[in-house]
């Protein structure tokens, strides 16, 4: 038998001709180190997975088991188990998936060998559910590659069970897979229901990546529509041409760099003479725009979708865009049998900053000259350029204050000010419970954000009422005041310790699995900062 690493590895080699028809993929499903494999990967994921059909845990499934369900796949009288319906609290009724521990096995073998040939040509602007791709490529992909944006056109695409078309998506399989006992298998997986109304409705960004026969089978379905946009993209920009503008940059700006290599190149001495001339170079430097917005010769158009949600940014006349937005409608309507949520798509103007994954997406209005301070002893203060139409990630006020409203931190005053307030629903937990919680909540808040140029100015804004809300939920556990928090003791191995404040940090000493005294401090602010590069 093969090394299941090797098979896939050949598979990978041959997914980049988009002209290869793969077949023979079946018969990976007879070989028992596949299955090895996944059943090693399950038992990572959880040592315990209960499946709720039939009260069987992976532990439990035994390599007679794999042979039994190596013979239904032989025979082709495997059957996967429907995906059934239970009732939640709500009374709503949800699809969950229940699969038994052999969908398990044959479900993760088969997004192994979907995976590993479909990634390769999925489109480099799609960001989910897909491996080291995430909200945050997603974000970075914006900001380097819309620079200049007047319009936006934003939506999210109806991707449901019922709107997707079974026989389309078949069809888009078959364009690079001709093993009809591999496709009569994912016939049996979507008859079952894997590609449900829970697996695939619209989640939040910071939901996890794990990729599931759903979600892959959903971006083979959607890479349909980033072929449309990549080939939509391109046939804009063959139409036009870049125009060098009013102010001719393009030989400006050689012109001054060459200036200021000279420049750079002489004494401080002489470099002092010539500071005058400097001074009026930079100036020119900085007023200079890569391009002329006006001029109708300069158009550009970036898309980034990140699963049904997408953004495209396009450098263009507001025509232009509804052009684009009409031609994305009618393909996936005409093609995809899809439709847009109600609430778009948005066509908007870069002056009003646009939401995407919950991020503000703001364009710079003109080029704007910021003090750059270098902290040093000799250092002096010098100019950085923020150029025009640079694309900035912004925190929204809204979703700051939701997140402080929301657990408990704050309340809103009748004047509109934020007042810290005790978090009730924590006063009976422990209290390291207390700070650890509190501390993976602000925690991950700021890891959502993190690429937001003022993550830090905002964040730190609300920090000391984070901290506030903190300590008066552990006075109010110990009914005491908040002053007297700091003088509190404990004693761990005979030793007496401050219980909750230490070297002029706010946290909790505690006895730690090796017995010994440690302290967890509250998050500090020194945590959050600005994260320009994953």
């Amino acid at each position: 038998m093969q090394n299941p690493a090797t098979v896939l590895g050949i598979i990978e080699s041959k997914a980049s001709d988009a002209t290869y028809l793969f077949d023979r993929l079946y018969r990976n499903f007879y070989n028992i180190e596949f299955y090895k494999k996944a059943h090693a990967k399950l038992s990572r994921k959880t040592k315990q997975i209960k499946a709720e059909t039939d009260g069987q845990t992976i532990n439990d499934f035994n390599p007679d088991d794999i042979q039994k369900l190596i013979k239904a796949m032989k025979n082709e009288s495997y059957q996967p188990m429907p995906v059934h319906r239970q009732a939640v609290k709500t009374s709503k009724v949800q699809q969950l998936e229940a699969a038994v521990t052999g969908d398990q096995l044959v479900q993760t073998i088969l997004v192994s060998i979907l995976g590993t040939l479909y990634e390769p040509n999925f489109s480099d602007h799609s960001h989910g559910y897909r491996t080291d791709r995430s909200y945050h490529t997603a974000l970075l992909d914006v900001k380097k590659n819309s620079l200049g944006v007047t319009w936006w056109i934003k939506g999210d695409i109806e991707i449901f069970n019922e709107n997707i078309n079974r026989q389309i998506l078949v069809g888009i399989l078959k364009q690079r897979i001709r093993d009809e006992k591999f496709l009569r298998l994912i016939w049996k997986f979507l008859k079952a229901g894997y590609l449900s109304d829970d697996a695939l409705s619209k989640t939040h960004p910071k939901q996890s990546q794990e990729q599931t026969l759903g979600h892959i089978l959903a971006n083979v379905y959607l890479n349909e529509c980033d072929c449309f946009m990549k080939q939509t993209v391109t046939a804009f920009h063959a139409s036009m041409s870049k125009g060098s503008g009013p102010n001719d940059n393009g030989r400006r700006t050689d012109d001054f760099d060459q200036k200021k290599g000279v420049h750079q190149s002489l004494s401080k001495k002489e470099r002092q003479l010539l500071n005058t001339e400097s001074n009026v170079l930079m100036t020119q430097k900085e007023r200079l725009v890569a391009w002329d917005r006006l001029d109708p010769g300069y158009k550009r158009v970036n898309y980034v979708r990140y699963k049904e949600r997408f953004l495209i940014g396009v450098i263009g006349s507001k025509e232009d865009a509804v052009r684009i937005k009409r031609s994305l409608l009618t393909f996936l309507s005409d093609q995809l049998n899809l439709g847009l949520d109600e609430a778009g798509p948005i066509v908007a103007h870069h002056k009003k900053p646009i939401t995407f994954l919950d991020y503000d997406i703001i364009v710079s209005p003109s080029n704007e000259s910021i003090s750059k301070i270098d902290h040093t002893e000799t250092s002096e203060p010098t100019n950085a350029r923020r150029h025009s139409g640079e694309i900035k990630l912004s925190i929204p006020y809204q979703h700051l204050k939701a997140f402080m409203v929301n657990n408990g931190y704050v309340n809103i005053q009748n004047d509109g000010t934020w007042k810290e307030i005790h978090r009730s629903k924590l006063v009976n937990h422990e209290p390291l419970e207390i700070i650890r919680k509190s501390n993976a909540e602000f925690r991950d808040f700021y890891h959502y954000y993190k690429l937001a140029y003022n993550v830090r100015e905002k964040l730190i804004s609300i920090h000391w009422l984070f901290q506030k809300s903190v300590t008066k939920t552990l006075a109010a556990k110990y009914k005491t005041k908040v002053s007297k928090l700091r003088y509190m003791e404990t004693e761990i191995n005979g030793e007496k310790h401050k219980k909750f404040y230490q070297h002029g940090k706010w946290g909790i000493m505690y006895q730690n699995k090796q017995g010994e005294a440690s302290f967890l401090p509250l998050l500090e602010q020194s945590e959050i900062q600005v994260v320009k590069h994953l």
